[in-house]
């Protein structure tokens, strides 16, 4: 099965929508306690680079089929 650049489009901003959720709940609470155990959520460097990563690809996916022109030169004929 091919996935479509429009898939991979909606995938790259739904995963960046769960990434921007996860690092805002680490930001509003890194860590909390259980019966006296203290857990930490995540990492938030690690989050934070998830979330690039992702952003980099949807960049990807977006700027797939546009034409890029350098270096254009006019010429008489």
């Amino acid at each position: 099965m091919t996935t479509t650049r429009q898939e991979l489009i909606a995938e790259a901003r739904e995963m960046i929508g769960l990434y921007t959720k996860a690092e805002r709940a680490v930001l509003l609470n890194q860590s909390y306690s259980i019966a006296g155990q203290t857990l930490t959520r995540a990492d938030l460097d690690k989050v934070r680079a998830g979330r690039q990563e992702w952003e980099n690809r949807l960049n990807t996916y977006i700027g797939q089929g546009k034409m890029l022109i350098l270096n254009v030169r006019p010429m008489d004929y």
